[in-house]
């Protein structure tokens, strides 16, 4: 993954190596010298984040992230099946028009690209289709 002024949407179904394909990105950048600091990554289907999945939550974690960890540069931000609650193409639009983060989402295909999404991060966003592979 290049990096983007878009939001950048990792969209496949269940267990197609979604969550991997984020880690490796964080691992790769990591390995070639970013700062550990700068990558966040959230995974809301955490049991722990069940009850607390809303638009506050999300910004009270991403702050708390600013404030204890103080990210070097513009920090990363892995959003894993943020499709687990609604709202969060709110925070999402808000951090990119501020060039808060670089913003790379996963989710369900179908959850991900529906209509209401589309409305709100219309020319925000590009898709990386993930496909699972079968072994031979």
């Amino acid at each position: 993954m290049k990096a983007t002024q878009q939001v950048v949407f990792i969209t496949g179904v269940r267990r197609s190596g979604k969550s991997t394909l984020m880690k490796q990105h964080i691992k790769r950048m990591i390995d070639e010298g970013e700062d550990r600091k700068n990558s966040l990554y959230i995974n809301f289907e955490e049991p722990e984040f069940i009850d607390e999945l809303s638009v506050e939550f999300l910004i009270d974690a991403f702050d708390a992230y600013l404030e204890i960890v103080q990210p070097t540069s513009t920090p990363d931000l892995f959003l894993d099946e943020i499709q687990n609650f609604k709202g969060w193409e709110r925070f999402v639009r808000a951090l990119h028009e501020k060039r808060g983060a670089n913003i790379f989402v996963s989710g369900s295909s179908a959850r991900l690209l529906s209509k209401e999404l589309g409305t709100a991060l219309t020319g925000r966003h590009i898709d990386v289709a993930v496909y699972p592979v079968n072994p031979v």
